[in-house]
């Protein structure tokens, strides 16, 4: 099993991104990579390894990529040998779309093809890059949509953690029958392949609804959870207790609240399997989220004043 983190925050990304993934070492890998933006030159600093995490870690300690954005993967390899080319993140024909991913593209040799006739150039033997050239493929100036139009494409399991360096403030992450977590933490999002990577840095962690694609975005300084709202309505199924315990009601109480903070950000989440649903959904998702939030504010005043 691959492991996967993603960050978007205020701190430095580069050492969240090799201390998490040291922490899914656990779960087997043969490479590793990472992809950090660097928002001093607009570039992305990508590290890969065909050898331990130790040996990417010792690669940038040397020379530690600048940002505040970043993925970083261990790879299992399933399609392609265990080299530094087929390792995690993959791109696109221009550099600018970085792709981390969890499982098996079982249409990936037909969709590579069709690429291929267009025009698009691959240089490793992985399922995964068929993802960042199908996103360019689509991509009209509006990431989010181009990400939705390619996954719709796919067929077999993944988690993935996408971002492009046109869009540095906003970090992706989608899952179908692979897990995919987010944590929350000040100011700071945390997108992994499990709760061992993110638990040093936050304890509140909310799992991404099977086939959800999750859009987290930062439009100032300060963050601020929004649209949480959307909770197992029609084909949405956003579990936000995630593992017992890590959340109480009085958390989700407050995070659906807002923190009132000063800037604006969003988690938009999409629909991979019905996009025409539409402003339909999101009116039956804020009657649910009414109901809800009536609920989680019943239940945090019994456990007041019990």
């Amino acid at each position: 099993m691959c492991g996967i983190i993603g960050y978007l925050g205020e701190r430095s990304a580069a050492p969240i991104i090799m201390e998490s993934l040291k922490r899914l070492e656990y779960r087997g890998y043969d490479s590793a990579g990472v992809a950090i933006f660097n928002e001093a030159d607009g570039q992305t600093s990508v590290v890969k390894s065909a050898a331990k995490v130790d040996t990417l870690v010792e690669r940038l300690t040397e020379e530690m990529p600048a940002g505040r954005l970043g993925i970083g993967h261990t790879r299992w390899a399933t399609h392609g040998r265990p080299t530094v080319i087929n390792a995690h993140p993959h791109t696109d024909c221009h550099k600018q779309i970085m792709v981390i991913h969890n499982g098996i593209i079982e249409n990936f040799a037909e969709l590579r093809k069709d690429l291929q006739a267009k025009g698009h150039v691959f240089i490793s033997e992985t399922d995964t890059e068929v993802v960042p050239h199908l996103i360019e493929e689509f991509d009209k100036g509006d990431l989010v949509a181009a990400v939705r139009e390619a996954l719709a494409k796919l067929r077999g399991a993944y988690a993935m953690v996408i971002f492009s360096q046109r869009d540095p403030d906003l970090l992706i992450g989608a899952r179908l029958n692979a897990p995919l977590v987010v944590g929350i933490g000040d100011k700071e999002w945390f997108v992994a392949s499990d709760i061992t990577a993110v638990i040093p840095y936050t304890k509140k962690v909310l799992l991404l609804g099977e086939g959800l694609l999750g859009v987290w975005f930062i439009t100032g300084i300060r963050v601020r959870l929004a649209a949480v709202a959307l909770v197992s309505v029609g084909p949405l199924a956003l579990l936000l207790t995630g593992p017992v315990g890590l959340l109480s009601a009085a958390d989700l109480l407050g995070l659906w609240a807002g923190l009132e903070l000063a800037a604006a950000a969003s988690v938009v989440l999409v629909s991979l399997r019905r996009p025409d649903l539409g402003l339909r959904l999101l009116i039956v998702g804020a009657m649910a989220s009414a109901l809800i939030l009536v609920g989680l504010a019943f239940v945090y005043a019994t456990a007041g004043n019990g």
